[in-house]
């Protein structure tokens, strides 16, 4: 496998990327190319330079890339510590650990569980629950998934909605237009309360009160007769 990594045509970026840790890197290439690996690498032999697990933060877009990165990571940290090298870090460690990176590693693999290995939606949450205060939202708020948030707007418009047509207001608006066309109200109320989920801070313009409607065509027809 050393062979064939040094044969390849980005084996300098390879080792670059597992190498260099003071530099922002941006790893591009296509499924199967062993992206998950080499970023497994990487933070293998971070920890091999002496950085601490609780340093570190590996993160990705679904819960099953996070889970298979953790994995890796934990894989060649138990590896490497068994007096093997694994493929992806061959081309980095050609001879093997020195004694100083296997004493680096060996205090990481003690730790290791305070490396963050997540979502980023999960680490997001991480941080808004040790921040709840500073970020003003509940300590227990938690994540829904697409799903998940669907069944609850579902659950809380159609309680609000039975609330509101049972108040018997008669001059309620909602009470006014469901009486005419009740199915139509309800599926124009359940998109504007996806609208308002979506852009939470979005407003009404403001009326332009003391101007008449008709004026703009009052001023064209004065305009066309002259």
């Amino acid at each position: 496998m050393a062979g064939q990594m040094s044969a390849l045509s980005d084996a300098a970026e390879r080792l670059r990327a597992l190498q260099d840790h003071d530099t922002t890197l941006l790893v591009e290439a296509a499924a199967g190319t062993g992206k998950t690996a080499l970023i497994a690498g990487r933070v293998t032999m971070m920890l091999t330079q002496g950085v601490e697990p609780r340093h570190v933060a590996a993160l990705s877009y679904n819960e099953f890339a996070a889970s298979e990165l953790s994995e890796r990571i934990g894989g060649y940290v138990q590896t490497l510590l068994a007096g093997k090298t694994p493929d992806p870090l061959k081309v980095a460690l050609p001879n093997g650990m020195t004694s100083a990176q296997r004493s680096y590693l060996e205090e990481a693999n003690a730790k290791l569980d305070q490396l963050t290995s997540c979502t980023i939606h999960a680490f997001c949450q991480t941080l808004l629950t040790a921040y709840a205060i500073d970020a003003t939202i509940d300590p227990g708020a938690r994540i829904l998934d697409a799903q998940a948030q669907e069944a609850v707007l579902d659950y809380v418009f159609d309680a609000w909605l039975e609330r509101r047509l049972s108040s018997g207001a008669g001059e309620d608006p909602i009470n006014y237009l469901a009486a005419h066309d009740p199915r139509g109200v309800a599926r124009t109320l359940r998109r504007i309360a996806k609208l308002r989920l979506e852009f939470r801070n979005a407003k009404a313009p403001e009326p332009t009160l003391g101007l008449r409607p008709d004026q703009g065509f009052a001023d064209a027809v004065a305009a066309l007769r002259q």
